[in-house]
């Protein structure tokens, strides 16, 4: 028999399975809420004080409080980890707050109803990736804050199911203008002449926490990243492209449409190298 698995609820371990929460939901009505997803390396977390403040973030800009300090965060998550069996592998973590109260998009509302979610992760990051280009646009930062996960993802599912209708494992996504922004879960990278070519924030992105960290990797290794405004054709001159985010780290992109990447470009390989001693110094901390 398998053993349960079991999610926080408001404070309140539970199995997965059987917890509830009322039909009368903001989160689910109006996605009125706000998530973050993270990876754990056998118990560890690597920049948690980023995730943790874009989390706050946007719990600000929904005017929500926060129901727990970092270290109260953070001490739930291990509770978790140790109920599911997971502090001795990698594993996925979702935190997702949302709005209590009722019908009605006019709220008084402030308070925050919350779930911890953690599940064994294992990356496939050798795997190249084939992405379609997504018809479907990404949100203008002037409708909504790009900065923050928000609970309302649906233009990622539409861009999600157009990439599954043309058998590809993700989607490129644009502006509203046609500049590159990113995939429906990750950030993008291209290389072109030793250097490295990323959309900047102006492109309706949400700039990840290893997004953050491949950046100053390359500072520091005297790497340029060069952020813009760029247009489908400036893919045709790239190199190598890869995806990352804080579960897959780096991933390498095969094929966009009808381009063709180098998988195996020994600029990727490096930027792999220099995150695993990243790792190793910052998972002692």
């Amino acid at each position: 028999m398998n053993k349960p698995s079991f999610i926080l609820l408001d404070g309140t371990l539970c199995e997965e399975s059987e917890a509830l929460v009322s039909p009368i939901n903001r989160g689910l009505m109006y996605g009125d809420s706000c998530f973050d997803t993270l990876r754990l390396y056998h118990g560890q977390f690597l920049q948690w004080e980023r995730h943790f403040a874009r989390l706050k973030e946007g719990l600000g800009y929904l005017r929500m409080g926060c129901p727990w300090s970092s270290s109260e965060l953070k001490k739930d998550i291990m509770k978790l980890l140790r109920e599911n069996g997971l502090t001795q592998g990698d594993a996925m973590v979702r935190l997702q707050v949302w709005r209590e109260g009722g019908r009605g998009y006019r709220t008084e509302a402030s308070g925050a109803r919350w779930m911890i979610q953690a599940s064994p992760y294992e990356a496939d990051k050798d795997k190249a990736l084939n992405l379609t280009i997504a018809e479907t646009r990404c949100i203008p930062s002037k409708s909504l804050k790009r900065t923050v996960k928000l609970g309302s993802g649906l233009n990622y599912v539409q861009a999600a199911a157009e990439a599954r209708d043309a058998n590809c494992d993700n989607a490129l996504m644009f502006t509203i203008d046609d500049y590159i922004s990113e995939t429906t879960t990750a950030n993008v990278f291209w290389v072109k002449g030793h250097r490295l070519f990323t959309p900047s924030v102006s492109c309706d992105l949400l700039p990840g926490v290893m997004r953050s960290i491949i950046i100053d990797l390359c500072k520091q290794e005297g790497i340029p990243v060069i952020q813009g405004e760029y247009q489908r054709d400036e893919l045709k001159e790239a190199e190598a492209l890869f995806c990352c985010n804080s579960l897959i780290e780096i991933q390498p992109v095969h094929t966009v449409g009808d381009l063709t990447f180098d998988e195996d470009h020994q600029l990727i390989q490096k930027l792999k190298q220099l995150i695993s001693g990243y790792k190793e110094i910052h998972l002692k901390e």
